[in-house]
């Protein structure tokens, strides 16, 4: 009875995942969807394995062990490509660190693999498995345990770099660290900790006490409580505050797509020609005239309330321009405004020019300069010439 509730839960786990990544379908034409897909699709993956393993009927159990093995190293350098199309466009990580760990990892599988194949047993094992053979399969066990371990502790401090640098984005550009991204990259953390949390407890128990006793089975409950919070999550993101499924993805996503796809993401869009003439010059009105992004607190939200326009046209209009995005417009025109002061105000400091341009601190300031002019500011002030470029921005 036990034993047929653990291998419903595994069952459960898999359809949700699947459930999940189907749900997302809309979403298709995303740049993160294939990885959101990906990462849920190796979970469903991971659970059929545990399935086949833990069923007594289930042929090649060994392979499945291996298998799980293999893919479990997989998980957390897919959470961080996804967490980096979540969170940074120009996020960097270090693949070639994280491919060396997982082939290291499956390297260190090899002795498992040896007790797959019957050939190989033969071979290599004379036949059986003595107990030093016994030994070194679960020693290069718990050493790619360990490589795990290692690859989840790196993918987590990568990601919780990413969520910090989105926030500190956040807190510049939109006064608010909370946004869809944000609370995505959260729940990304949280799935990498809980996925090592729960494999290394399983390989201990398994290790020390009977494979299908009560406390496996209560892992089991646990590990299905989470992939339910975890899809169930994700599943109200897409359906929450009622919004529509092409300005989740923006909301979720970023918006970091040219302008040509923002055309076509907005094709059925239900604004006028005449509304939309009237929203852009609104909001030109209120970034070239009225220079609003001189406001250090300056988010979406305000600039919707200071146009009079909602959220949801307000964003089409600005992502169907050549700036493609809030981000874009606003940092353009504040760095093209200091790139100004920096030469008119030879007196004044480059910390007093950053406030006076809308940016809240010197470092998110130097950031943006460098982005758009190649150099910081302080280069740029003692030779605007060698290096730099210059910077043009135009209405919408």
């Amino acid at each position: 009875m036990m034993l047929e509730f653990q291998l419903s839960l595994f069952a459960l786990n898999v359809g949700l995942c699947c459930f999940t990544a189907i749900a997302l379908v809309p979403h298709k034409n995303q740049n993160s969807y294939p990885f959101i897909v990906c990462f849920l699709s190796l979970l469903a993956c991971l659970f059929a394995c545990e399935w086949l393993m833990t069923n007594p009927f289930a042929p090649a159990r060994s392979f499945w062990l291996l298998l799980l093995m293999m893919m479990s190293l997989c998980v957390a350098p897919s959470a961080l490509v996804l967490a980096k199309s979540i969170g940074l466009k120009g996020a960097e990580i270090n693949v070639r660190g994280h491919v060396l760990l997982v082939l290291i990892g499956w390297v260190l599988l090899i002795p498992l693999a040896v007790t797959v194949d019957e050939s190989l047993r033969l071979a290599f094992a004379s036949g059986t498995l003595s107990e030093s053979f016994t030994l070194i399969v679960h020693t290069s066990m718990l050493l790619s345990v360990g490589v795990f371990l290692l690859q989840t502790w790196w993918v987590y401090s990568t990601c919780k770099r990413f969520l910090q640098e989105r926030m500190s984005q956040n807190r510049v550009l939109l006064s608010t660290s909370s946004d869809r991204g944000v609370e995505l990259l959260r729940l990304l953390l949280v799935a990498v900790l809980v996925c090592a949390a729960i494999s290394l407890i399983r390989v201990v128990y398994c290790a020390l006490f009977d494979e299908f006793g009560f406390v496996n089975m209560m892992i089991s409950l646990f590990q299905s409580a989470w992939v339910v919070w975890f899809c169930l999550l994700i599943v109200w993101h897409i359906n929450s505050q009622r919004m529509g499924l092409e300005h989740f993805r923006e909301a979720v996503f970023g918006n970091d797509e040219a302008g040509g796809a923002q055309k076509a993401k907005y094709g059925h869009s239900p604004i006028s020609r005449a509304r939309y003439k009237e929203i852009v010059e609104k909001l030109n009105r209120a970034v070239d005239q009225d220079k609003i992004y001189q406001r250090a607190s300056l988010s979406l939200r305000e600039l919707c309330e200071y146009v009079d326009v909602g959220p949801h046209a307000l964003s089409q209009v600005i992502n169907e321009s050549e700036y493609g995005n809030f981000y874009d417009m606003i940092n353009r025109r504040r760095v093209q405004l200091a790139s100004e002061l920096l030469m008119a105000k030879p007196e004044t400091t480059v910390l007093d020019i950053a406030f006076e341009c809308g940016f809240s601190s010197k470092s998110s300031f130097n950031s943006a300069f460098k982005k758009y002019m190649d150099v910081t500011p302080s280069a740029f002030r003692n030779a605007p010439k060698a290096g730099g470029k210059t910077l043009t921005v135009s209405a919408l």
